[in-house]
């Protein structure tokens, strides 16, 4: 049998507690603040700008110092509006950590940036992209954080981010969460056979919006042989999967305020969807 790794990811949630205490991660000059955006429970930092300065080093064979690169990469993240005016920015030693440098490399491309008026720092405030972006009024720069949070959706919670990073990080993790099938059990052999012996002739447009009707008519059968369930073509609807599944009941059979029971620990995808319908959720505990 192959040995069994040592760490797992669960679909537990992990939620930030409120509370404005400076944790691990933070000092003097970037502390901790809820209500700038969602935080994991670790550190207490915001997710989204760490995460997109995971996905980028600096390239130590070029001619051109670290701290410039450092700094053209954000000038590009701010220009991008991945980081929007008056966004805080990750602590020097949280992104020094994050880009494998010295805390010394990060202070001169914050100075960098500083000098021409990208970002700002004030003592106990941390560090923050300029609210007035290069000297534009703030009023000609939409405020994509305040459509963000008065939409339908609600953000991913943090572990749900936590749980992708960790699994892009660590090949060895098995995921609890996602409920997907390992890849090794995946039957790409199976499947590529078949494509190979019948060819598809179909029209590729778009299908009944009920779904494949012999689809349909083989789930008839299915359930009829092995379920005792009494059904036609017409009372079944196909979907992409799960969550497009729970969506269309959250629309179409509940309303804001309608209590839900879900079991605990549950399907994690679900948990958010429900949330943002303003349903009420009562947990059922599992063995």
């Amino acid at each position: 049998m192959p040995e069994r790794p040592n760490q797992f990811i669960t679909s537990e949630p992990v939620m930030f507690n409120g509370s404005q205490k400076n944790c691990q991660g933070c000092d003097e000059n970037s502390p901790c603040n809820p209500k700038d955006q969602w935080y994991d429970k670790s550190h207490n930092k915001p997710d989204s700008q760490l995460k997109v300065m995971n996905m980028w080093k600096p390239d130590r064979h070029s001619k051109k110092p670290l701290y410039e690169q450092i700094a053209d990469h954000l000038e590009k993240r701010i220009a991008y509006s991945e980081f929007p005016p008056g966004s805080l920015l990750p602590s020097e030693r949280k992104l020094a950590e994050q880009l494998g440098v010295n805390r010394s490399t990060v202070i001169l491309a914050f100075a960098e940036l500083r000098s021409m008026g990208i970002i700002e720092s004030r003592t106990g405030s941390g560090t923050r992209v300029s609210r007035t972006k290069w000297g534009a009024t703030p009023k000609h720069t939409p405020n994509w954080n305040r459509y963000a949070e008065g939409g339908s959706f609600l953000p991913n919670l943090p572990f749900l981010r936590k749980i992708r990073d960790a699994l892009s990080q660590d090949p060895s993790l098995i995921d609890f969460a996602s409920g997907e099938l390992a890849a090794d059990l995946a039957p790409l052999d199976e499947i590529a056979a078949l494509m190979r012996e019948h060819h598809y002739t179909t029209y590729l447009g778009y299908d009944n919006p009920q779904g494949y009707i012999p689809l349909r008519q083989a789930l008839v059968e299915h359930l009829q042989k092995y379920r005792g369930i009494q059904t036609t073509e017409s009372s079944i609807m196909i979907t992409s999967g799960s969550q497009q599944s729970l969506y269309l009941i959250t629309q179409c059979l509940l309303s804001p305020g309608d209590a839900v029971a879900v079991e605990d620990p549950s399907y994690c995808y679900s948990l958010p969807m429900f949330q943002s319908a303003g349903l009420r959720l009562f947990r059922l505990p599992v063995d």
